[in-house]
């Protein structure tokens, strides 16, 4: 089995006396659901932020298929997170300028891959299609959650980082999103991991790694 992430002893300080990661060590295979469940403040969304190059550990290795994320420069993390990685946030955070399709169609052209036609089978098969050329401010939170889904996945990444991709809907909207997540990321193959605090959305993973005071408990 490949391993896509490697997090090895990390921890994050924002200065000597805040100690928000501590020591966190643990590996995800190839085409794994992951969940990283714990209370609010106990280091989740931080703990994502690292895995995905964001922030950088005070101590630790992030490996990402063999590599040190820290031996990277902002640059190169960047482009790696364009091209091997789709990120979903809470609030979606799509572009408010672009239009739903243009979202989903952000990445490919950043890529300068082959753009044209691509996003609207896949915001169809969202639901999306009718809002499609609506800006996020035009649509609901579960629409504009279900585009960034699409936006994450549309490049065919390697690895999709969710952080509390459900938190902000209720609970049939979560749902709904949770299983496109799933389902978009099986059919691909891709390997999913997904912070949050429900308990349900997190029994739909494969693996579930349970963080308490920033350390694995």
């Amino acid at each position: 089995m490949v391993v896509v992430l490697d997090l090895e002893d990390v921890s994050f300080s924002f200065d000597e006396k805040v100690h928000v990661v501590s020591g966190v060590s643990f590996r995800v295979d190839g085409g794994e659901r992951r969940a990283i469940v714990g209370h609010s403040g106990s280091g989740k969304s931080t703990l994502l932020a690292l895995a995905a190059g964001i922030l950088a550990p005070s101590s630790g290795e992030v490996m990402w298929f063999g590599r040190s994320l820290r031996a990277m420069d902002d640059d190169q993390r960047a482009a790696l997170r364009l091209a091997e990685m789709g990120l979903v946030f809470q609030g979606a955070e799509l572009l408010p300028e672009l239009t739903l399709r243009q979202n989903v169609e952000l990445p490919l052209r950043l890529l300068a891959r082959p753009w044209r036609g691509v996003a609207l089978p896949l915001l169809e098969r969202l639901g999306l299609d009718e809002v499609a050329e609506r800006l996020p401010s035009q649509v609901s939170g579960g629409q504009r959650q279900r585009a960034a889904v699409a936006r994450a996945v549309v490049h065919g990444p390697r690895m999709v980082l969710a952080d509390e991709p459900t938190g902000a809907l209720d609970s049939e909207a979560g749902a709904t999103v949770m299983r496109l997540l799933r389902e978009l990321t099986s059919e691909q193959g891709t390997t999913l991991m997904v912070v949050t605090h429900d308990m349900a959305i997190a029994g739909e993973c494969d693996v579930i790694t349970r963080l308490a005071d920033g350390r694995v408990a």
